[in-house]
This record gives C-alpha cells, structure tokens and sequence, in this order.
C-alpha cells in the first residue's frame, strides 16, 4: 500500500507532463490515421418475427418473451485515414445476446412452435461493419486553440442477423440467418480545443425501399469525447448506437427485426 501511494504523485505528475507535453506538441486535429479499440456495453432492445410461407411467426419481444435484456461487453476497431480533405472511416463491430428462460406464452418461430413452459435458449448475434467516405465542408481553426470540422459523405454498411431459439427439453432448435449490405448518407462532425479536449460525432443512415430482399431503415452512429494524454495518445469515452427496422425476405421466408443496440463506451486510441 506504501508503494502505491508513493507511485502517485509519479504518475499524477507524468499525466501532467503529457498534457502539457500535448499542448504544446501538433495539433490533434491534424493527423493522417487514427486507430482506436472500443470498450463498449451494450444493451439490446428489439422485436424478433420469423415467418415461412406456410406459418405466421409470432412477433416477439426479445426482452420480456426471451430475457435477452442484459448488458453485453462488446470489442470494437475503429479507424480513420485522413487525405486533406478526405476521410476513409472504417469501423468492425459483433455482438452475442443470449439467455435461458421458460416461456410465459406459445410462440412461432421460423416454422416451429414452442409451447409455453417450454425452457429455451435463445441467442441474437449481429455483425457490424461500416465504410464511410466523408468530404469537409467546413475545416476552420486549429486544435491547438479551438478546431471545428464538418464533414458529408456516403458509405455502406454490412449487417448479419443471426436468431437462435432452442428447446431444452426437446432439443429442437430453429435458426434465422440474414445479411444485407446497406448503403448509407453519413455526417461527421468534430471540435477540438486547447489540444487536450476533442468531441467526434459520426452518424451514417438511411430508410431503403426493398432491395435485393431487404426493407427497412437503419441509423448508425456515435459521439465521444477524447482527452488527449499526449498528441499521439488519447482516451475517450462515448455512447454508441444501431437502430434498425429491418425487413428480410429469402426464398419465401421472411425475418423481421425492430430495434436498437446501444450504450455508453470506453476507447483507447493513437493518431499519426
């Protein structure tokens, strides 16, 4: 305990040193390439209907019928290349939901009945990647005393679903599987002051008529608020959000998801 207390002003002083260290260093909003690694817990809040041709599914709350309502810990990568006026933002995320619950209600799923008081394990899975091309509108200022960048652009965004419900006691299982690419309208904004502080904010969206059997609307994005321990360095903390109504069809089947995924993040990045 004696030496950790004493390693405190060490390290109190050492974040001092690198603060100052990157005010007076390059500007951090003038960079080529920025990574950065996300820490985030999300949430799921949605509803879930998977028909056949033959069977209505029944539309199901993922929170209150399967008790997918925890807080998940989710990984994120997170990069930007940045070519004078042009930014290439690349970002690559997955989740996993799952949970065990007796069912309080008879439910269709992907042709399969499960009757109540049946125990099932249910999962949702969602693959996200994003790629955003954002020109500059508006590129004023400097990070070393106040910045302001204002940034429209088009992108697209692959997105795979995956349900899983499972019957304990029978151990039948049923699966709905779909992926879309989706294009999307995005808008980047950010300030940065005194090279310490920088707010991002990135949103890409869009409402599709169908397409290639996919329906829906998708909004994508997040804010975050960077401390710059160094100009090369920089931790961050931010809330992140996908909002999705989705409308897949495929040989006659169709899978329908109404919903969100968010919550706040964690990040750790570098900038060169």
């Amino acid at each position: 305990m004696r030496r950790a207390l004493l390693l405190l002003p060490l390290l109190a002083s050492t974040a001092s040193a690198g603060i100052i260290d990157g005010m007076k260093g390059k500007a951090i909003d003038d960079y080529t390439i920025q990574l950065e690694g996300r820490y985030w817990l999300a949430t799921l809040n949605a509803e879930m209907m998977a028909d056949t041709s033959f069977l209505d599914g029944t539309d199901i709350d993922l929170d209150s019928d399967l008790g997918l309502d925890e807080t998940e810990q989710l990984w994120e990568v997170d990069a930007t290349l940045r070519v004078k006026t042009l930014l290439v933002h690349l970002a690559y995320t997955q989740a996993v939901f799952e949970n065990d619950k007796t069912l309080s209600e008879t439910i269709s799923f992907e042709g399969h009945t499960f009757t109540v008081s049946d125990n099932v394990h249910s999962s949702v899975r969602l693959i996200l990647g994003g790629l955003d091309l954002e020109y500059l509108l508006l590129d004023v200022g400097s990070g070393t005393s106040f910045g302001f960048e204002l940034g429209v652009g088009t992108g697209v965004r692959y997105l795979r679903f995956q349900g899983r419900i499972a019957s304990e006691g029978t151990g039948w299982a049923e699966v709905a599987d779909r992926d879309a690419w989706i294009p999307v309208i995005s808008v980047y904004a950010s300030v940065a002051v005194v090279n310490i502080l920088r707010v991002d904010l990135q949103v890409g969206g869009l409402k599709l008529p169908r397409i290639g059997g996919f329906r829906g609307m998708l909004i994508d994005g997040s804010i975050e608020a960077k401390v710059f321990l160094h100009h090369l360095v920089y931790v961050g903390i931010g809330y992140r959000l996908l909002y999705l109504e989705a409308d897949y069809e495929k040989g006659g089947n169709s899978v329908e998801l109404n919903g969100r995924v968010g919550g706040f993040f964690g990040a750790v990045g570098v900038v060169f």
